[in-house]
Parts: C-alpha cells; sequence; structure tokens
C-alpha cells in the first residue's frame, strides 16, 4: 500500500491549484490507466479516480467494477457507464472514507462542468490521508495488544515453571521423609530383634537350669 502523496496547499484559486495539482501530482502516480490531459473530461467516467484510490487502499476499491467510457459504442452509453461508476464509487467506496456525494454532484461531473470534479477529489484526497492514517494507528494498537498479550503468555509458562519446581522439590521433601520414616521404622525392628534374643537366652538359660537338676 502506497503512503498518501502530501496534499496541496490551498491557494486564492483552490480550483486552478487542484487542476495543476492533479496534472502533476496525478500524472506522476504510476500504473494509472492513462496520462491526464484534460482534467474535467478524462475524469469525467469515474475510472481514474477509482485508481488512483485502489493505489493507497488497494483493499477498499476493485478495479475490475469500473469501466472505461472511452470503450463505449455512443454518448448514451458513455453516459451510462459514467453514472454507474460514480455511484458505485459513492455507495462503496465513499462511504467508506466518510464522504457522501450528492447525485447532482456525480452528474454535474459526468457532464464535464468545470471546477466541480477538482472540489471533489480534493475532498478525496483528504479523506485517503485520513483513512490511511487510521489504519496505521489501528496497525500499530493491535501490534501493541498483541505484545502484550504475547508478554501475558509469557509470564503464565514462566508461572507454571515456578509452580512444577515448588512441586518437584516437595516431592523431594517427601521421598526424604518416608526415608527417615523407614530408617526410624527400621531401628524399632533392630531393638524388637535384640529384645527377641535376650528372650530367647533366658529360655535357654532355664531349660540348662532344669537339665542340671534332673
Amino acid at each position: 500500500m502506497m503512503e498518501p502523496i502530501e496534499e496541496a496547499e490551498v491557494e486564492d484559486d483552490p480550483i486552478q491549484q487542484q487542476t495543476d495539482y492533479i496534472m502533476e501530482v496525478w500524472n506522476s502516480i504510476e500504473d494509472l490507466s492513462r496520462k491526464i490531459t484534460n482534467v474535467e473530461r478524462d475524469l469525467a467516467d469515474g475510472r481514474l479516480v477509482a485508481e488512483f484510490i485502489h493505489k493507497f487502499l488497494p483493499s477498499h476499491v476493485r478495479l475490475d467494477q469500473y469501466e472505461s467510457a472511452a470503450d463505449a459504442s455512443n454518448e448514451d452509453e458513455a453516459q451510462e457507464i459514467k453514472m454507474r461508476n460514480w455511484v458505485h464509487l459513492n455507495m462503496f467506496v465513499f462511504r467508506e472514507l466518510g464522504l457522501n456525494v450528492p447525485i447532482d454532484w456525480l452528474l454535474a461531473i459526468t457532464k464535464e462542468q468545470p471546477g466541480q470534479v477538482q472540489l471533489l477529489t480534493a475532498h478525496v484526497q483528504t479523506a485517503i490521508t485520513r483513512e490511511y492514517e487510521r489504519m496505521i494507528d489501528g496497525a500499530a494498537d493491535t501490534e501493541a495488544e498483541q505484545a502484550a498479550a504475547d508478554d501475558a503468555v509469557e509470564r503464565a509458562m514462566r508461572n507454571d515453571d515456578e509452580y512444577d519446581d515448588d512441586d518437584n522439590n516437595n516431592n523431594d521433601d517427601d521421598e526424604y521423609d518416608v526415608e527417615t520414616l523407614e530408617v526410624e521404622f527400621g531401628g524399632n525392628e533392630d531393638e524388637d530383634e535384640d529384645d527377641d534374643d535376650e528372650d530367647d537366652e533366658d529360655e535357654d538359660d532355664e531349660e540348662a537350669g532344669l537339665t542340671d537338676a534332673e
């Protein structure tokens, strides 16, 4: 997507200023289907205006929906193409850019009335710049939101790792306690065995005494 060209400064004669601007700046844009030599005539069918908007906001305009009046076989067909292009622009493009152009104004442009298309294209240029800046700001906000989301995920994962480490440490403590209990329990068994041995010795002594007495 191209960046909007710098808007022309308003002088005493805005119509002439815009005419000069179109002849100089619009004609410097690559890929326009034809060069502009007469502003009122060459912009009358709206096709070049659609191409101009598409250069800066390609997602807003489908160029295959706009015909050139130069391909018409007669004046009536040419006028029909002109109005169809402008009405389509007004309904599906201009409104997205915050513009709502009266039908009478569009009709005057198709009739190549002096100054009409210059005034409209000046509004279109301002709207393009405004929309472009809005899209850039929106993209920056989206990037900031994505960065915040990524940071939150990273913190959550870091907290999970810390929780797992604490859980492993607790398991190690539990194993140590079990071993300690086993050692203590084993010690009790040894003491019990010693007591059993002493009892066996006493019984042996008693049996020996009985034998001697006999």
